[in-house]
């Protein structure tokens, strides 16, 4: 990894990145966050469940992780995301709920 870093890293561009203010660099984040966020609206809306699901957990994003999960009814998945976030609980049994409610 370090080796693609340098590789892009010539003098010029080190020597901007330095001077970058940390107001610049926390709002350069949210940009980067706004556009993986619209990524992966797209890739859920066209069907790349997959795509979606790695672009949210490079995101830290674990509340759309899991809808991803539960849109695509991979439950195993999702009960182990939620045994590290138990919070999302009662959004989880609300969806398996209805899903055993259509089986029936």
């Amino acid at each position: 990894m370090y080796d693609d870093v340098t590789l892009f890293m010539t003098p010029s561009i080190s020597r901007n990145a330095r001077r970058l203010s940390g107001v610049t660099v926390r709002l350069l984040t949210c940009i980067l966050l706004l556009l993986c966020q619209k990524c992966a609206a797209a890739f859920r809306r066209n069907g790349s469940a997959q795509y979606a699901k790695e672009t949210y957990v490079k995101m830290g994003n674990t509340a759309e992780l899991m809808e991803v999960y539960m849109e695509t009814e991979k439950w195993e998945e999702a009960f182990l995301l939620l045994d590290q976030h138990p919070q999302m609980a009662h959004k989880v049994c609300v969806c398996v709920a209805n899903v055993l409610l259509m089986w029936c």
